[in-house]
């Protein structure tokens, strides 16, 4: 009587062949993912460039106009100051 005593099928060669398969699988899975995702913002990022600038520039917009609105409120505020303060000096200069 013979008794054969067969490896686990864990320490079979074809076991470790079809491991190290699914692994070389997995990681060139791993690797196409990743290169599809850079492509894939490499085509959105002139888009979102373009959204950016595209508010920086309203922004910008809107700053320069708020600042053409102050500098209208500062020279209405100049004006009648300096004529005051002209007003004031001729007085003094009257009364002295």
């Amino acid at each position: 009587m013979q008794i054969v005593i067969h490896p686990a099928f864990y320490q079979t060669t074809l076991f470790k062949v079809v491991l190290m398969l699914v692994l070389i699988l997995l990681i060139f899975i791993g690797y196409q993912l990743r290169l599809m995702n850079l492509t894939l913002q490499k085509k959105r990022l002139p888009q979102e460039v373009e959204v950016k600038t595209k508010a920086l520039r309203i922004k910008k917009e809107t700053i320069e106009r708020q600042n053409e609105v102050l500098e209208d409120q500062k020279r209405e505020i100049e004006e009648p100051r300096d004529k005051v303060v002209e007003m004031t000096r001729k007085i003094h200069e009257t009364d002295g």
